[in-house]
């Protein structure tokens, strides 16, 4: 569980320069993670599968939609086949022969897609969910590297408070030496 954490926080720690805007404004906890949610491959992958759900809710409701096709062919011939009938001339075959044809089917009932259309909503929805808690674990990962951040930041202040103070106090311990107000001992000990 540490090793999946790790390189969230050196990414944190990495990108934070760079997320900064210009002008002295600090890196919210709600940039880094609008920041994070926008730039993860994690998020991203979790947007692409809701995409591939979606499709295949589709792809089961076009079970219930009719089937459409469409043909056509044109052949052309060397020669035209003229008859006379009579008095006047007919062609029975042209030099361009063009036909077509469109057929529309529908099948009225298939008990399978029923089962099949269901199974691909709740398919869909699963995944919608999913999708949304990977985004909400990315982004308490998000919060709590930007917190461990702050609170490194905290530490480094506060540990030099203290070595400023300790030196104030190194610093008072010897004027009091000097003034022989205490012994050698205190200004060892503040040491």
């Amino acid at each position: 569980m540490k090793s999946k954490r790790k390189p969230i926080y050196w990414i944190i720690l990495f990108l934070l320069p760079g997320i900064i805007f210009p002008g002295e404004k600090k890196l919210t906890i709600e940039t880094a993670v609008q920041a994070a949610l926008a730039n993860n491959e994690r998020a991203a992958a979790a947007n692409e599968r809701v995409k591939v759900s979606d499709a295949l809710s589709m792809k089961a409701r076009s079970f219930f939609l009719p089937n459409i096709s469409a043909s056509g062919t044109y052949t052309r011939r060397p020669y035209e086949v003229e008859r006379n009938i009579g008095d006047q001339t007919a062609v029975i075959q042209s030099l361009n022969a063009k036909s077509g044809t469109l057929s529309a089917s529908m099948t009225l009932f298939n008990s399978r897609s029923l089962p099949l259309l269901g199974q691909a909503r709740y398919a869909n929805r699963a995944e919608k969910s999913s999708s949304l808690d990977s985004k909400r674990a990315l982004s308490y990962e998000v919060c709590n590297a930007y917190l461990v951040t702050l609170s490194m930041e905290q530490l480094v202040k506060a540990a030099q408070q203290r070595f400023d103070l300790a030196g104030k106090n190194l610093e008072d311990s010897k004027a009091r030496f000097e003034a022989q107000l205490v012994s050698v001992n205190d200004v060892t000990r503040t040491e």
